[in-house]
């Protein structure tokens, strides 16, 4: 049994829905606001590795994007509360902001 994500507009999703997550750090939310003194991290759920590759492959050619580390992993990431500040995007339609 999948892990209820629950994204940054409160839209909820079971884990196991996706096949693969497209993580990165985000550099502008580091450090401040909510992510003070901790790593700002993004993860975007996908149902298939070709959406996980193509928003990748947007990310990464986006001039100043402010993200970094941006890979793909086939298992919910994990990150230690104590040092980051994980944030989920379900985009429905499945049109990226990127």
């Amino acid at each position: 049994m999948g892990k209820i994500i629950i994204d940054v507009v409160d839209r909820q999703a079971n884990s196991d829905d996706f096949k693969c997550f497209v993580t990165m750090t985000d550099k502008f939310m580091s450090g401040w606001g909510c992510a003070e003194g901790k790593i700002a991290k993004r993860v975007y759920p996908c149902k298939d590795t070709r959406t996980a590759h193509e928003l990748r492959d947007r990310i990464l050619n986006r001039k100043n994007s402010g993200m970094s580390y941006v890979n793909i992993v086939f298992d919910l990431p994990k990150y230690s509360s104590t040092r980051y500040v994980t944030t989920y995007d379900l985009d429905a339609d499945g049109a990226f902001r990127y």
